[in-house]
């Protein structure tokens, strides 16, 4: 029978890993990432029910509370991260939320961007893309990829308070620094479509630069060397409809 530690271990992590392998990759396309992300949303918004059902004395007279939802509004009231995170999981797996005291409206206030960052090391300059993820949350913007790694954080927290595991466990946050790609230094990305389906993609709006891989970041200002040169491969992935 699954218990809290094993969802934890099982799903939680083994999401929030597969999320991170691709995230971490120079690949966009199909929403793989906002997927992944879901399925890491998800399975943090169900662990609050695991642990209420396994430990449901201690959590009713810790909290004073009878019900799992008032086990949820407290810990959103300790957890900003965990209350977005959660809101998005909700509007993953239902498309558009519609009770009040929602933070998500829909799916769809989640945005997959691509930045453009300038490195350097013994060579000279290097370019490289990375992905990001933006969510608007009570029409605030924040990067989800770090909410995703901050609620995974507060909830091992409350886990390691009610003894269902022993310590923090050992999570990566997304990868930023990347060594040089290539000897010319131009950046890369990997675009993955499917045939007869419209995407869209919107090159880097965002030009960062770095001096000291990935430690500090800085906005592009007037008369940085920057070179806005990106080699696109794509790649389209038949369709999952077999013609008559």
């Amino acid at each position: 029978m699954k218990n809290t530690r094993s969802h934890f271990t099982e799903k939680v992590l083994h999401n929030y890993n597969q999320f991170l392998e691709y995230f971490n990759t120079n690949e966009i396309g199909l929403h793989k990432d906002i997927l992944n992300a879901g399925h890491v949303a998800e399975s943090l918004n169900d662990i609050a029910e695991y642990l209420y059902i396994e430990k449901k004395a201690l959590i009713e007279n810790d909290y004073n509370i009878r019900r799992v939802s008032d086990f949820k509004k407290e810990l959103f009231k300790k957890s900003k991260d965990y209350n977005v995170v959660c809101n998005f999981g909700d509007a993953s797996k239902h498309h558009t939320l519609n009770r009040n005291d929602k933070l998500v409206n829909s799916i769809h206030d989640i945005n997959e961007l691509l930045v453009l960052i300038r490195f350097e090391d013994e060579k000279g300059y290097y370019y490289i893309v990375r992905k990001s993820l933006m969510i608007k949350a009570d029409n605030v913007d924040y990067l989800l990829q770090d909410l995703l790694h901050g609620a995974i954080h507060f909830i091992s927290e409350v886990l390691i308070r009610y003894g269902i595991i022993p310590n923090q466990p050992a999570i990566e946050n997304p990868s930023v620094y990347k060594q040089r790609e290539n000897e010319i230094g131009v950046a890369t990305l990997n675009l993955v479509g499917r045939q007869f389906e419209y995407f869209n993609l919107q090159l880097p709006q965002n030009h960062l630069i770095s001096h000291d891989k990935g430690q500090t970041f800085f906005k592009r200002e007037k008369g940085d060397v920057f070179c806005t040169t990106i080699d696109v491969k794509m790649k389209i992935e038949p369709t999952v409809f077999t013609s008559q």
